[in-house]
C-alpha cells in the first residue's frame, strides 16, 4: 500500500507499508471518513485508525481490530442518526452495523 502525502507547495511524499507483514492478510476495502480510516481485509475483520497526521500513519498502530466474519470485506459506509455513528461494513456473504466508540475520534465537531 503506497500513501502519497501532498503539502500545500504541490511537493509530495510516499510512505510504503506492506499489508501482509503486519495485518497478514490482503487488503479488500478502504474508506476514510474524516480522521477515521477503516481498512477491510480478505479474512473478515476490520482494522480502525485514528489518523492525526498521514506523516505519522503508521499501519502497525491501529486502534481497534474487529472480526466481522469469515468473508472478505468489500464495502464499507457510515449511517449518522441523531447523537450514534454506525459503520455499515458489507461482506460478501452480509451487511454488518458496527457502533464505534466516539473515543475513536479525536474532533468529530468537524465530522
Amino acid at each position: 500500500m503506497e500513501l502519497f502525502i501532498l503539502s500545500s507547495s504541490q511537493e509530495y511524499s510516499k510512505k510504503l507499508f506492506h499489508p501482509w507483514e503486519v495485518l497478514e492478510s490482503y487488503i479488500t476495502c478502504m474508506y476514510l471518513y474524516g480522521n477515521t480510516f477503516i481498512l477491510g481485509v480478505d479474512v473478515g475483520d476490520v482494522y480502525i485508525y485514528n489518523v492525526d497526521s498521514w506523516k505519522t500513519f503508521d499501519i502497525r498502530k491501529y486502534q481497534e481490530k474487529i472480526r466481522i466474519g469469515k468473508h472478505p470485506i468489500i464495502s464499507i459506509d457510515v449511517l449518522e442518526k441523531n447523537a450514534e455513528r454506525k459503520f455499515l461494513i458489507a461482506s460478501s456473504f452480509n451487511i454488518h452495523r458496527v457502533l464505534t466508540p466516539s473515543s475513536l475520534f479525536i474532533n468529530s465537531s468537524l465530522i
